[in-house]
């Protein structure tokens, strides 16, 4: 549904009917909630960022059979519904960190043959984590969480030697987009 639909519908509804289908919405969305908890508490609740990194936990590793895990396709998606359920870039910079950091776990704990893909999408979600930074101080948390993901970055594939690089990179000259 386009847009211009989506308005000529909900132009028709009454406030009550609108206040339905949201309600409605919320109801049968968990993301439509988490969105209004972020939006209307004006801040995040730790059990809505606990729940996605929960979701990159399931994306990036396999089961015990060694079933689902390493999606960095479906990484990719929740890190985009979390950027729409919050734009508060502290909270998106701290689960791409945490999808970054788990990403190196993963592939230290179970030998890291994940082919070339799996560690450029991380390279790259590592950069735009940086320009996202750009516009923020750095605090010395997020400074020691990202030594800490340097420090056991996978060293295949070039990949430690790549987010290296880039953490040089952005020191040297920040990117702003």
């Amino acid at each position: 549904m386009k847009k211009n639909e989506l308005f000529e519908i909900l132009n028709s509804k009454s406030s009550n009917e609108l206040v339905d289908e949201l309600i409605l919405l919320s109801e049968n969305f968990s993301v439509v909630r988490d969105y209004f908890d972020l939006k209307h508490k004006n801040k995040t609740k730790l059990s809505i960022l606990k729940k996605y990194k929960q979701k990159i936990s399931n994306a990036i590793y396999p089961d015990w059979e060694f079933n689902e895990g390493l999606n960095i396709d479906f990484v990719e998606e929740i890190i985009e519904e979390f950027s729409r359920v919050t734009p508060n870039i502290d909270y998106q910079i701290e689960l791409e960190l945490y999808a970054l950091e788990t990403g190196n776990k993963c592939a230290n704990d179970m030998g890291g043959d994940f082919g070339e893909e799996y560690y450029i999408y991380f390279e790259e979600l590592f950069e735009k984590t940086l320009i996202k930074l750009n516009k923020r101080k750095i605090s010395t948390q997020i400074l020691e969480k990202i030594n800490s993901i340097l420090k056991i970055a996978f060293e295949g594939y070039g990949h430690k030697d790549s987010l290296e690089d880039l953490w040089a990179e952005h020191e040297e000259n920040p990117k702003e987009y």
